[in-house]
């Protein structure tokens, strides 16, 4: 494998690649859960290199299959999770809400803690790159919203439909399925 694949990774300086280990190393302490194994984090942050018979293509052919079915499963919760569950899963909590580890930060990775969805779709659409694909997926997003917004009572006024109107034009117009 080449040091840096763009089949398989992004090009990464030295820097780039120390700020993720010293920005992702505390979700190494999360044993359970999540869609990467542990063994997969310690490859994607650099801790592990691939062992005998291991290679870069089985990796990322696992994180793939893994992600979708992420996905999948997230669906089947929302189908069958209660209001409240969905709330203590998916409700950002504020740095003061998180438990505090041994020197009084706040332990993002701690027990019960949930994440902002901003944290993985600001590092997913705002690269400029301009992919094609990342505007198709953020015109989704913006749709999804929108259509969930229009429920608000505060929001069911004829300015409120038409601006709500005049976003998706513009959105369903540049990015057709």
């Amino acid at each position: 494998m080449k040091e840096q694949s763009n089949h398989w990774r992004k090009p990464l300086t030295n820097y780039k690649k120390k700020v993720l280990k010293d920005d992702h190393s505390a979700i190494l302490k999360v044993s359970r859960g999540g869609v990467l194994t542990t063994p997969q984090r310690k490859r994607l942050l650099g801790f592990t290199k691939s062992t005998e018979g291991e290679d870069e293509k089985k990796l990322w052919f696992d994180i793939r299959n893994s992600a979708r079915t992420a996905f999948l499963d997230l669906k089947l919760i929302c189908d069958v999770a209660s209001d409240n569950q969905l709330k203590d899963i998916f409700e950002p909590l504020s740095s003061e809400d998180l438990q505090k580890d041994k020197n009084g930060r706040p332990d993002a990775f701690g027990k019960y803690t949930r994440t902002d969805v901003n944290t993985f779709l600001n590092t997913l659409l705002f690269e400029r790159d301009n992919q094609e694909w990342k505007y198709f997926l953020a015109s989704r997003l913006i749709e999804v919203a929108i259509s969930y917004i229009r429920w608000k009572p505060e929001y069911e006024s004829q300015l409120y439909n038409r601006v709500f109107d005049d976003v998706l034009d513009v959105v369903r117009h540049n990015y057709k399925p």
